[in-house]
């Protein structure tokens, strides 16, 4: 299937890459401790790691007049991470809210490398937001309705993101070419699975922009990739 060369209007940013907390692997390391040393080491790429009442209380004091719908909670499988979310009018970090089960993704190489997997997507996608908001006016709040996943996917910067989610999937599971059955394969990724399940109507103009997106993405990674080999 042809490549769509034409990326102008998508917004790049570098895959986020943890491997600099690697030799925290097995030091056995407090919660609270551990999330103060990532903290230090993550400060200058604008990541934040807090637990879960200390964004509680924080969202109650500062956030919840401009954000009255808090974003839902949702967690990845025993990575004891519970949120990530942006909040462009409060800081320029990426937030991502944690809890005591957190200490187990430095236990053993295996539990780390699942806890990358699953992470460096994520916060990939917080940080295209970043660049989004960067973009616009300070008063636009980038995000849809949160809680309507229709209307929340449909919004055009997370239209965007959530492509680039599931491009990583992709590249995850076919790390060398891209797949010929891509449309089937998009489907069935984690997060393809609940985006896909939105755009039923195969000539919707929105998901037809999103699987534009996805072989975009792809098509930048794979070059990126061959480039480098």
């Amino acid at each position: 299937m042809k490549y769509i060369k034409r990326i102008n209007e998508l917004i790049h940013v570098d895959t986020y890459n943890l491997d600099k907390l690697r030799d925290l692997v097995g030091k056995n390391y407090k919660y609270k401790k551990l999330l103060n040393i990532i903290n230090e080491r993550l400060d200058e790429d604008g990541i934040f790691f807090m637990d879960v009442k200390d964004f509680s209380k924080w969202y109650e004091e500062e956030i919840k007049e401009i954000y009255p719908d808090p974003p839902p909670l949702w967690g990845g499988l025993y990575t004891g991470i519970i949120l990530l979310a942006t909040f462009p009018e409060f800081t320029d970090d990426v937030i991502i809210i944690t809890r005591d089960s957190f200490v187990h993704n430095f236990s053993s190489k295996e539990s780390f490398n699942r806890f990358k997997s699953f992470l460096e997507p994520i916060i990939t996608h917080e940080n295209i937001h970043k660049v989004q908001a960067d973009k616009k006016d300070p008063k636009y709040i980038p995000h849809a309705n949160v809680n309507n996943f229709a209307e929340y996917v449909s919004h055009p910067d997370e239209l965007m993101a959530w492509a680039n989610t599931i491009a990583h999937e992709i590249i995850e599971m076919y790390p060398n070419e891209m797949p010929k059955n891509l449309m089937d394969v998009m489907q069935y990724t984690r997060s393809g699975r609940s985006v896909f399940s939105t755009f039923r109507d195969i000539n919707d103009p929105i998901r037809k922009k999103f699987i534009k997106y996805v072989y975009q993405y792809l098509d930048k990674m794979y070059d990126d990739r061959n480039s480098k080999s």
